[in-house]
C-alpha cells in the first residue's frame, strides 16, 4: 500500500521540510521557477522532497517522533510495534506488486509513523 504524493508532502512537512515557493520573471524567459524544499537539519535546498527511503525515515522521521512524543519509552515501543503489523498488511495487501522486502520494511516504517502524526 503506497502512500499518495499528498501524504508524503504531509509527512515530509511534519518532518520538518519546508517548501519556498520562489517564482521570477525574465523578459527574456518568462517565469522561472526557483521554488524549492528546505531541509530541517541543514538548511540545505532542493527541488524535490528527499526519497521515502529507510535511511532518510531514521534520519529524519523516527527521530522527531521520538523528540515529539517519546516520554520514558511510551511512544517508540508502540511505533515498533505498528511497523510489525503494517509489514504484515502491506504484504497481505500486496501480494505480488511489492516484491522488494526493502520496500515493504519502507512502506511499514512510514505508515506506522503516519499514524502517529495523525493522532499528533
Amino acid at each position: 500500500m503506497k502512500p499518495t504524493e499528498e501524504q508524503i508532502k504531509r509527512f515530509w512537512e511534519w518532518c520538518g521540510f519546508k517548501f519556498v515557493e520562489n517564482i521570477e520573471h525574465s523578459q527574456y524567459f518568462g517565469d522561472l521557477d526557483f521554488s524549492s524544499w528546505i531541509y530541517p537539519d541543514s538548511g540545505y535546498r532542493a527541488r524535490d522532497l528527499p526519497p521515502l527511503d529507510l535511511n532518510n525515515l531514521f534520519k529524519y522521521a523516527v527521530p522527531k517522533v521520538i523528540k515529539k512524543m517519546d516520554t520514558e519509552g511510551k511512544v517508540i515501543f508502540p511505533i515498533l510495534s505498528l511497523w510489525g503489523k503494517w509489514y504484515d498488511e502491506i504484504i497481505a495487501l500486496a501480494g505480488t506488486s511489492l516484491t522488494d522486502d526493502y520496500e515493504i520494511i519502507t512502506l511499514a516504517l512510514f505508515w506506522a509513523i503516519y499514524k502517529v502524526i495523525e493522532v499528533a
